[in-house]
C-alpha cells in the first residue's frame, strides 16, 4: 500500500471514529481500486448501514473487485445482520454465513481477524446462542493492539453478564468498553456505552448524567441511530413526551422496528 493510499485509510478511520462518514467515504475517492481503500471504504458504508439504515448492497458495490478477500466477505456479513436487526425480519443466517465463511480465510491484519470473532459474537448473541457468543467475544477482546474491537467484544459481554443476573460483572465490563472509547476517541459509538452505563447504574444522578451526555454527543454527530436510541432511553427516564415523539420520528426515518415499537409500548 503506498503512503497516500495508507494516509487515506488512517484518515478516513479517525474522521469515521468522529461520525463523519461522508468525509470518510471522500477521502478514499482518490484511491478506488486500491483494496485497502475499497475494504476501508466498505468498512464506512457498513457503519452507514447501522447509523442510518442505508442498503447493505452499498457494501457490496465497494468490495465487487474483492469478492472472495476475507475481510470482504466478513464486512458484507455484518452489512446484512445489521439492516436485518434494523429492520426487523431478523433473518440471520446469510449474515452468519458470510461471517463464517470468511473466519476461514487468511486475514492479514490480525484486528480484521478480531473484528471477524466480535461479528461473529454479535451474530451468534442476537441469535441467542449465548455460549458460542461468549467463546467469540472473549477471543476478540483479548487480542492485543485492536482498542476499537475490544470496545465493542467487552460491551457485549457486559450485555451477556447482564442477561446471566451477573450485574456487578456487566457494570464493570460496560464501563470498560466506555473507558476505551474515551480513551481512544471513539466517538461513534459513545452514545451506545454511556446508554447501557446508565442503564445499570445505581445512581439516579449519574444515570441521568450519562443519558444527557448520550443525547448531546449524538445530537453533534449527526446520525439518526444514535440520537434516536439516546432520546428513547432519556424519554424513559423523564417520561418527556416531546423527547418520545422526536426519537419515534427519527427511528421511523431508518425503518427501525424494534425501537418504533418499544416507544409505542411506553407511549401507551
Amino acid at each position: 500500500m503506498s503512503s497516500s493510499v495508507q494516509d487515506a485509510v488512517v484518515a478516513s478511520r479517525a474522521r469515521c471514529d468522529a461520525g463523519d462518514l461522508i468525509s470518510a467515504i471522500e477521502l478514499l475517492e482518490p484511491h478506488r481500486g486500491d483494496t485497502e481503500a475499497d475494504l476501508q471504504a466498505a468498512a464506512v458504508l457498513t457503519t452507514s448501514v447501522f447509523f442510518e439504515g442505508t442498503d447493505p448492497a452499498a457494501v457490496d458495490a465497494a468490495v465487487t473487485d474483492h469478492g472472495d478477500h476475507p475481510r470482504s466477505l466478513d464486512l458484507k456479513g455484518l452489512a446484512r445482520y445489521y439492516a436485518e436487526m434494523t429492520h426487523g425480519s431478523r433473518e440471520l443466517s446469510p449474515a452468519l454465513s458470510l461471517c463464517l465463511l470468511a473466519s476461514r480465510g487468511d486475514f492479514e491484519s490480525p484486528c480484521w481477524r478480531a473484528d471477524n470473532r466480535f461479528h461473529l459474537g454479535l451474530i451468534q448473541q442476537a441469535m441467542g446462542s449465548h455460549d458460542l457468543a461468549v467463546m467469540y467475544l472473549e477471543e476478540a477482546a483479548t487480542v492485543d493492539g485492536c482498542p476499537h474491537t475490544r470496545a465493542f467484544a467487552t460491551r457485549h459481554l457486559g450485555m451477556d453478564a447482564e442477561l446471566r443476573g451477573d450485574r456487578d460483572g456487566a457494570r464493570l465490563l460496560l464501563a470498560e468498553s466506555l473507558a476505551l472509547r474515551r480513551r481512544h476517541g471513539i466517538d461513534l459509538y459513545l452514545p451506545f456505552s454511556l446508554i447501557a452505563c446508565a442503564e445499570l447504574s445505581d445512581d439516579p444522578e449519574a444515570a441521568q448524567a450519562m443519558l444527557g451526555e448520550a443525547v448531546t454527543v449524538a445530537r453533534s454527530l449527526g446520525l439518526t441511530r444514535p440520537l434516536a436510541l439516546s432520546l428513547f432511553h432519556r424519554a424513559r427516564a423523564t417520561g418527556d413526551h416531546e423527547v418520545l415523539a422526536e426519537a419515534r420520528a427519527l427511528a421511523e426515518r431508518i425503518g427501525h422496528e424494534h425501537l418504533i415499537g418499544a416507544i409505542d409500548e411506553l407511549r401507551v
